[in-house]
Protein backbone atom coordinates (compact mmCIF):
# COMPACT_ATOMS: atom_id res chain seq x y z
CA UNK A 1 0.00 0.00 0.00
CA UNK A 2 0.75 3.52 -0.44
CA UNK A 3 1.59 5.67 2.77
CA UNK A 4 0.80 2.54 4.91
CA UNK A 5 2.81 3.09 8.28
CA UNK A 6 4.77 0.39 9.44
CA UNK A 7 3.35 -3.03 10.39
CA UNK A 8 5.19 -3.64 13.41
CA UNK A 9 4.93 -1.48 16.45
CA UNK A 10 2.52 1.33 14.53
CA UNK A 11 -0.30 1.80 17.49
CA UNK A 12 -2.47 3.42 14.84
CA UNK A 13 -2.16 0.45 12.12
CA UNK A 14 -2.56 -2.50 14.98
CA UNK A 15 -5.44 -1.21 16.66
CA UNK A 16 -7.39 -0.40 12.98
CA UNK A 17 -5.96 -4.35 12.04
CA UNK A 18 -7.86 -5.15 15.73
CA UNK A 19 -11.20 -3.48 14.85
CA UNK A 20 -10.88 -4.88 11.20
CA UNK A 21 -10.61 -8.61 12.65
CA UNK A 22 -13.69 -8.10 15.15
CA UNK A 23 -15.83 -6.69 12.23
CA UNK A 24 -18.42 -7.62 9.95
CA UNK A 25 -18.79 -4.63 7.76
CA UNK A 26 -17.20 -1.07 7.25
CA UNK A 27 -19.10 1.88 6.56
CA UNK A 28 -17.07 4.61 4.93
CA UNK A 29 -18.36 8.42 4.88
CA UNK A 30 -16.46 9.87 1.59
CA UNK A 31 -16.13 13.51 2.49
CA UNK A 32 -13.05 15.92 1.30
CA UNK A 33 -11.04 15.31 3.61
CA UNK A 34 -11.18 11.63 3.10
CA UNK A 35 -10.67 12.25 -0.36
CA UNK A 36 -8.25 14.20 -0.66
CA UNK A 37 -5.70 13.29 2.38
CA UNK A 38 -3.37 10.40 2.08
CA UNK A 39 -3.72 9.23 5.53
CA UNK A 40 -6.89 7.50 5.18
CA UNK A 41 -6.52 6.09 1.69
CA UNK A 42 -4.18 3.59 3.58
CA UNK A 43 -6.66 2.71 6.23
CA UNK A 44 -9.50 2.36 3.74
CA UNK A 45 -7.11 0.11 1.38
CA UNK A 46 -6.44 -1.96 4.72
CA UNK A 47 -9.64 -2.49 5.47
CA UNK A 48 -10.11 -3.34 2.33
CA UNK A 49 -7.50 -6.10 1.72
CA UNK A 50 -9.29 -8.14 4.60
CA UNK A 51 -12.24 -8.41 2.53
CA UNK A 52 -14.97 -6.87 4.88
CA UNK A 53 -17.99 -5.81 3.01
CA UNK A 54 -18.14 -2.16 2.47
CA UNK A 55 -20.51 0.28 2.16
CA UNK A 56 -19.63 3.85 0.85
CA UNK A 57 -21.76 7.01 1.78
CA UNK A 58 -21.01 9.67 -0.58
CA UNK A 59 -20.97 12.97 0.81
CA UNK A 60 -19.01 15.01 -1.66
CA UNK A 61 -19.05 15.90 -4.72
CA UNK A 62 -14.78 15.41 -5.25
CA UNK A 63 -13.87 12.81 -7.09
CA UNK A 64 -10.97 10.40 -5.19
CA UNK A 65 -8.00 9.30 -6.01
CA UNK A 66 -7.27 6.38 -8.08
CA UNK A 67 -5.78 4.87 -5.14
CA UNK A 68 -8.93 4.96 -3.32
CA UNK A 69 -11.52 4.81 -5.74
CA UNK A 70 -9.51 0.98 -6.87
CA UNK A 71 -9.45 0.17 -3.03
CA UNK A 72 -13.09 0.80 -3.08
CA UNK A 73 -14.16 -1.02 -6.46
CA UNK A 74 -15.99 -3.40 -4.92
CA UNK A 75 -17.84 -1.89 -2.57
CA UNK A 76 -21.11 -0.81 -2.39
CA UNK A 77 -21.94 2.94 -3.27
CA UNK A 78 -25.14 5.37 -1.57
CA UNK A 79 -24.65 8.47 -3.34
CA UNK A 80 -25.95 11.04 -0.83
CA UNK A 81 -25.41 14.42 -2.73
CA UNK A 82 -28.60 16.35 -3.30
CA UNK A 83 -30.50 14.25 -1.24
CA UNK A 84 -32.66 13.86 1.85
CA UNK A 85 -30.90 12.57 5.00
CA UNK A 86 -33.65 10.50 6.27
CA UNK A 87 -33.76 8.93 2.40
CA UNK A 88 -30.10 8.17 2.90
CA UNK A 89 -29.98 6.86 5.99
CA UNK A 90 -33.08 4.51 5.07
CA UNK A 91 -31.01 3.25 2.53
CA UNK A 92 -27.81 2.62 4.52
CA UNK A 93 -29.59 0.84 6.74
CA UNK A 94 -31.53 -1.33 4.82
CA UNK A 95 -28.17 -2.21 2.74
CA UNK A 96 -25.97 -2.77 6.23
CA UNK A 97 -29.02 -4.87 7.41
CA UNK A 98 -29.22 -6.93 4.34
CA UNK A 99 -24.92 -7.39 4.31
CA UNK A 100 -25.43 -8.69 7.42
CA UNK A 101 -28.34 -11.47 7.23
CA UNK A 102 -30.47 -9.44 9.55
Amino acid sequence: FEHVPPHEGNAAADLLREDIESSKLMVVFLTDGVVFLDRYTWQIQMVCSYGLDTVVVRLTSNEPAESLRDALESAYWIDALGRPLEDVTNQLVDVVCAKLGL
